[in-house]
């Protein structure tokens, strides 16, 4: 079943960029840390791929404190456990202007989810060539919460 805009007949599916994650776990506070909280409420469907997975603590052990990475280690695997592993039966290369973010936009894809970054203009292309909706943190709160703008 295929959705549009990353909207089905129900919650909102999404593909949420490690910059994102990482906020939200270090910091809990603001747009990121209330998109934390409501991943772990179930108020979207989060999706992410083996390569997203493996991002998402490279970049914690990289940019952490032991210490710190331990503990927001537990959060990312509750996280993780209220995700939906995204198969990637297609791959787009190059797509993003940061190579690196590629999987990140296959994982959207594959997902037919909004993928979630603070780098918008890094998924420009992917927005406008293949209709991949990208969105800020605080913009996808409000369509969580139905709040127009």
């Amino acid at each position: 079943m295929r959705c549009y805009n990353g909207v089905m007949s129900g919650k909102p599916r999404a593909v949420i960029d490690t910059n994102v994650l990482f906020e939200g776990v270090t910091q809990r506070g603001g747009a990121c840390g209330l998109l934390v909280d409501a991943w772990l409420a179930g108020l979207f469907s989060p999706y992410v791929s083996d390569s997203l997975c493996y991002e998402y603590f490279d970049v914690l052990a990289r940019k952490l404190s032991s210490r710190r990475f331990s503990e927001v280690e537990i959060l990312v695997d509750e996280l993780l456990e209220h995700a939906t592993f995204c198969e990637q039966h297609f791959i787009w290369r190059p797509i993003a202007s940061d190579a690196g973010d590629d999987h990140v936009v296959s994982c959207a894809i594959n997902a037919s989810a909004i993928l979630v970054t603070w780098n918008t203009k890094d998924f420009r292309t992917a927005a406008q060539l293949l209709g991949v909706p990208v969105t800020r943190p605080p913009e996808f709160l409000r369509l969580l919460l139905g709040v127009e703008d």
